[in-house]
């Protein structure tokens, strides 16, 4: 397993450090913007991030479901799972382009409450469009199992991103559309950058099968439906709070949700090393045995996140959180045990069932919407933070507890069969290798 855990470091330490960067960001650019340029550069970054979350992921997460499996057998169709990608990530910015170009005026109103921010909109379509192309990139790096490079293409786009703002900071250049600048201005560079190495065999070509677009489609869809809806109930709290308590509470909330989702955020940097596994081990029969081991180890390991995070609350949240965030602990220690579920499930459980299972985790927050809009609508005027926080955290709890029943059920399904093709190991860590990898790039 030592592999993998240096493949973990690798990954989560750039992560770890842009998350820390965009914390800093932000209490800069609250002294600098002042409450409404900040709001305005909120809803573009917003704008940015749920693109990306949506459509970005729905059809990374569908390379990641066509493309490792067929590395071994046919490399050409790998790359061109992840060629099409490309050409429908293309597709969907000259949309959004040619829209903005028609509605920009009426957009600007809308989001902005007033004319003449059409420049901002494009600075966020650009930064979005970089930022799917920089996704791309990275899934390529995913796939081919090169994880040391996946982290340092993520490396150079926080240094470059921060570093970027960092320099104009000083010399009073500073606001929304500089800032946006450097936002679509790195993940550009790092995608040429890539382009020019590791992305030579994807992009020799940018030819597409009409079969390939069509089954890659066939499995985004949903995707992109789960995401979407996904993402309204991950907002959905802090927006009801608002709505239904102030802008006080929401701030105690949002201060604790910063501190309890560490968690979670571990589990999706599992996430990213674990999840092009899947498919191949699925293949070889061996995904029902990896199923368990993982999860018996992540078992242990969640139970100590837990008592440690507990622990480092009572220790040094008194130190950490500001007289008017005291509030803050308790949301903290409430949210908890939704954090770990997610850290037990997002490595394999979730992307498990989206592979297999594409319509099972969107029916079931489809279902869950109403009931949970009523309990928030209950919880939030009698408890404001903390009330929130239990609605969340249990429907965290309940959600997961069904998701890994159906996730076992379908690692399970797959059996423990004789493996028909050779599977390279590496090095004893137990992880099948789906490319061979030599100086130059991989070969596929």
């Amino acid at each position: 397993m030592r592999r993998g855990l240096f493949d973990f470091l690798f990954v989560a330490s750039p992560k770890v450090l842009g998350g820390a960067a965009t914390l800093a960001l932000n209490l800069v650019l609250i002294r600098y913007f002042g409450p409404e340029q900040f709001g305005i550069y909120s809803l573009c970054v917003a704008a940015i991030l749920l693109a990306d979350a949506v459509l970005g992921s729905a059809l990374d997460f569908g390379v990641l479901r066509l493309a490792p499996s067929s590395l071994d057998s046919d490399g050409s169709r790998s790359l061109e799972v992840q060629r099409v990608a490309l050409a429908l990530k293309f597709a969907a910015a000259v949309t959004a382009w040619l829209l903005l170009i028609l509605f920009a005026g009426t957009i600007s109103s809308a989001l902005f409450h007033a004319r003449g921010y059409d420049l901002l909109l494009y600075l966020t379509c650009a930064t979005v469009v970089t930022l799917l192309l920089f996704r791309s990139a990275q899934v390529q790096l995913q796939v081919a199992g090169r994880f040391r490079a996946y982290a340092l293409l993520d490396m150079a786009h926080v240094a470059v991103k921060f570093g970027g703002i960092a320099a104009i900071i000083p010399l009073g250049w500073i606001s929304v559309g500089r800032t946006l600048v450097m936002f679509a201005l790195a993940p550009a560079a790092v995608f040429l950058g890539w382009a020019a190495s590791y992305g030579r065999p994807l992009l020799r070509t940018l030819a597409v099968k009409f079969s390939t677009a069509k089954e890659l489609v066939s499995y985004v869809k949903w995707f992109l439906l789960t995401f979407a809806l996904a993402n309204v109930l991950v907002r959905m709290d802090v927006f009801l709070l608002t709505r239904w308590s102030g802008l006080r509470q929401v701030g105690v909330y949002s201060a604790g949700q910063v501190f309890a989702f560490i968690p979670q955020l571990l589990g999706v940097y599992l996430a990213v090393i674990l999840s092009p596994r899947i498919m191949p081990y699925r293949e070889s029969g061996q995904l029902a045995g990896f199923f368990r081991r993982y999860h018996r180890a992540a078992a242990l390991a969640g139970i100590v996140i837990y008592i440690a995070a507990r622990l480092g609350v009572q220790l040094l949240g008194p130190t950490l959180l500001p007289h008017a965030f005291v509030r803050s602990a308790h949301v903290i220690v409430i949210l908890l045990p939704g954090a770990v579920a997610g850290f037990l499930l997002f490595p394999v459980a979730i992307p498990l069932l989206m592979f297999l299972r594409p319509k099972f985790l969107f029916t079931m927050d489809l279902i869950a919407l109403p009931f949970l809009i009523v309990a928030y609508r209950q919880a939030i005027p009698a408890g404001g933070a903390e009330g929130a926080a239990w609605v969340t955290c249990t429907y965290a709890c309940v959600k997961g507890v069904i998701a890994f029943g159906m996730a076992w059920y379908c690692a399970s399904q797959s059996g423990e069969r004789p493996t028909t093709q050779p599977v390279a190991v590496d090095g004893g860590s137990g992880f099948p290798q789906p490319v061979e990898i030599l100086e130059g790039g991989p070969v596929l």
